[in-house]
């Protein structure tokens, strides 16, 4: 069995982790864990850094130790906040004296990838190859270790978020006692754990509802070519249906979660719930009354993804990503009727709701701490195991070639 590693994932409800491994290229989770955090993050950043990294703590102590013993380390989601991809091609000569391509020449190209990214205020957050090319032309998907070649080039997705969204995720870790082995962006997360799903389309918009935001990222063979991103999510909701129906945001939650949309024709009035407002009687709450106010909410929030779809399209320059299947994860998946209110609402395009096919973590909400598990298997196998944390881009290279944008890349790949 592969070494059990530890996932963290901060979103603005909980913690999340996930001890577990990779196994023909699915998680196996071994064990969870869950911790709310409530107020600590405000537009993506943590503003409570003590709860959370309490939160870390608990969670950490809470792994059974025939599971893993004395945690040190984890993989950790960062935000997709700012989220910029480049792609960039680099080469090197192999090191070997019989000309073999080895590990360390996958990692001397990478390295060179890395001190040539030049973004100002900006952090390499991963780099993923996705070409190797030897000496005589010869094309792999995967790193050739083994191969005869004197020289080996790369081309590589690079993924890069601002400094501060990084410094101040992976110091409330490290603030915890547990050191940060790794991080990703959490879309790239989720394009790793679906890219291995054979029942989703090759080319998609990936749309991740959270309880605070929702991210669009484009998806085209299991890759990450972009991400944007609004700050609207499941909260939002739940405030405007306790504002509407006059009840709290913990009953407003609730019945959100126990009934959500329910369009259904019926002569008999269903009561969820029963609200006083002051001086005022109590007033009975009914299932139309929940499933009225859902729907006046997601009129705002289809714009909102519409605006993120147009954004995608812009900056791809591609106006087909406008025909390309929505599928949808997420924590809000798993509210009652949404699906068929999207069915309606996008009736020209296909709609997936996809939640993890993981045993033990198949909820929408798990999705991109189990997508840490999948992204780190497959670095270290293309890379190796590293241990470092992410480094800030510093280096000037006015004088060499720049990364390019993966947009310019995606007509290439002929999306």
């Amino acid at each position: 069995m592969n070494k059990p590693i530890v996932a963290i994932e901060i979103s603005h409800r909980a913690v999340k982790l996930v001890v577990g491994y990779v196994l023909d290229n699915q998680p196996v989770v071994l064990h969870t864990g869950f911790q709310l955090i409530p107020n600590a993050l405000r537009s993506g950043e943590i503003v409570d850094a003590p709860l959370v990294s309490e939160a870390i703590k608990s969670l950490v102590a809470a792994i059974p130790s025939n599971i893993l013993l004395k945690p040190e380390d984890a993989i950790l989601a960062l935000p997709s906040i700012g989220l910029q991809v480049f792609q960039a091609e680099r080469s090197s000569t192999v090191v070997s004296p019989v000309g073999k391509v080895e590990q360390i020449d996958v990692k001397n190209v990478i390295n060179i990838i890395r001190k040539d990214a030049n973004v100002d205020n900006a952090t390499v957050v991963s780099i993923v190859p996705e070409l190797y090319v030897l000496e005589k032309g010869q094309e792999f998907a995967r790193a050739p270790i083994g191969m005869d070649s004197a020289s080996l080039s790369i081309t590589a997705k690079i993924h890069i978020l601002p400094t501060h969204i990084c410094d101040c995720y992976s110091d409330v870790v490290n603030g915890s006692g547990i050191k940060v082995r790794k991080a990703f962006a959490e879309t790239y997360a989720l394009s790793k754990l679906y890219a291995n799903y054979h029942n989703l389309p090759d080319q998609y918009l990936l749309i991740d509802m959270g309880e605070e935001k929702t991210t669009a990222s484009l998806i085209a063979g299991g890759k990450l070519f972009a991400s944007t991103y609004v700050m609207k999510g499941g909260k939002n909701l739940a405030s405007l249906v306790a504002e509407r129906l006059g009840l709290s945001l913990k009953d407003a939650q609730r019945i959100i979660e126990n009934y959500g949309r329910d369009k259904t024709v019926c002569s008999l009035k269903a009561k969820i719930a029963s609200t006083s407002a002051f001086d005022q009687v109590a007033r009975a709450i009914y299932l139309n009354d929940l499933s009225d106010v859902i729907d006046q909410w997601l009129v705002a929030y289809y714009g909102d993804i519409n605006r993120t779809i147009r954004q995608l399209v812009n900056e791809q320059n591609n106006s087909r990503i406008n025909e390309y299947p929505l599928v949808f994860t997420g924590g809000m998946i798993h509210i009652n009727g949404l699906q068929s209110a999207f069915n309606q609402q996008y009736s020209d395009r296909q709609i997936i709701f996809k939640q993890p096919e993981t045993f033990g973590a198949r909820n929408g909400g798990m999705s991109v701490v189990l997508g840490l598990l999948s992204a780190y298997d497959h670095y270290t196998s293309e890379i190796g195991d590293e241990k470092t944390r992410v480094a800030s881009v510093t280096r000037d290279v006015s004088n060499k070639k720049k990364a390019k944008r993966s947009a310019n890349s995606i007509g290439k790949e002929e999306l």
